[in-house]
């Protein structure tokens, strides 16, 4: 099996890390996998995971949002995934295309960067004809500003191939419940952890979450339907104040735009409109499950 790169270094005990990128991180467990992991196996770990994740969302929709969606986390590291939707806006030939995606990922890093915040990259997985093209717009920046990443492009491919229907979704896109747990048991080996890839009943097996975690997740799925909408159906109206969303969405909803909108843009503004106004509560909320989490784990290392 190609074991792909392996040199990301672990999180430091008291980081705070944000993950960011599309719906590969937003709709996803793994995340939450990863700091459950930490805070069961490394001794003292203060760590804080945070997702800033967003379905639909393109590299320069997340730089719209990045105040509230990143760095209201504070984060110390950030964990950089996109690609799928990128490429679905670039034109020309192969390499005007991954020049765009390397141009695109250039920009959001030497953001992160010039805040003071350590960045890592992650290729997304191969399950769309572009992946490829991502991954070389990944892999170009990664090299030439020295940054370590972790190429699930790579490590997950075996899995895709000989586990498809386990590691994939219905929709045939996203990561199933299994598969999320694959991709957080890989993300743990690119860091070193002592994870034997090559088990596949081992890496195969279902993760659970702790009590506080699955909370953390509950408060924080919340805020990514949020976004998801906010990506989803108000792209149009990036940089619009709150009211002004709102306000559209409200006089939109009883009609369902017209006969505009299925099912899944239908209910997206639904959650908007019920959770944009509690955003911050969720916030407070992921942090104080946040805590608790932290200290849970501590009590069990007593």
């Amino acid at each position: 099996m190609n074991r792909g790169n392996t040199s990301i270094p672990k999180f430091p005990n008291d980081a705070r890390v944000c993950f960011v990128g599309d719906s590969l991180t937003a709709c996803s467990f793994w995340v939450q996998f990863v700091h459950e992991y930490y805070l069961a196996n490394v001794p003292g770990s203060q760590l804080r995971v945070y997702n800033g994740g967003i379905g639909s969302a393109t590299i320069d929709f997340m730089m719209n949002y990045i105040e509230e969606n990143v760095m209201v986390w504070d984060p110390t590291h950030v964990v950089i995934m996109f690609g799928a939707n990128d490429m679905m806006h670039y034109h020309g030939d192969d390499e005007q295309r991954t020049n765009a995606m390397y141009n695109d990922l250039k920009r959001i890093t030497d953001e992160f960067i010039g805040r003071g915040i350590k960045v890592y990259l992650a290729t997304e997985p191969n399950y769309y004809h572009d992946m490829e093209l991502v991954r070389n717009g990944t892999l170009r920046l990664a090299q030439e500003y020295g940054i370590e990443y972790c190429d699930f492009f790579t490590l997950f491919d075996p899995y895709m191939k000989k586990y498809f229907d386990e590691v994939i979704s219905d929709d045939r896109i996203h990561f199933s419940y299994i598969g999320e747990c694959v991709i957080a048991r890989l993300f743990l080996y690119s860091q070193g952890f002592d994870i034997d890839i090559e088990d596949e009943e081992k890496m195969l097996e279902r993760m659970e979450m702790s009590y506080f975690g699955d909370r953390k997740n509950i408060f924080d799925r919340k805020l990514r339907a949020m976004w998801f909408a906010e990506a989803l159906i108000l792209i149009a109206v990036i940089g619009q104040p709150v009211e002004a969303k709102m306000k559209r969405l409200m006089g939109r909803i009883p009609t369902r735009a017209d006969g505009a909108w299925g099912d899944l843009e239908f209910f997206r503004a639904i959650d908007y409109i019920e959770i944009r106004p509690n955003m911050d509560l969720y916030i407070q909320q992921v942090e104080a499950a946040t805590e608790l989490m932290l200290a849970e784990a501590a009590k069990k290392a007593e």
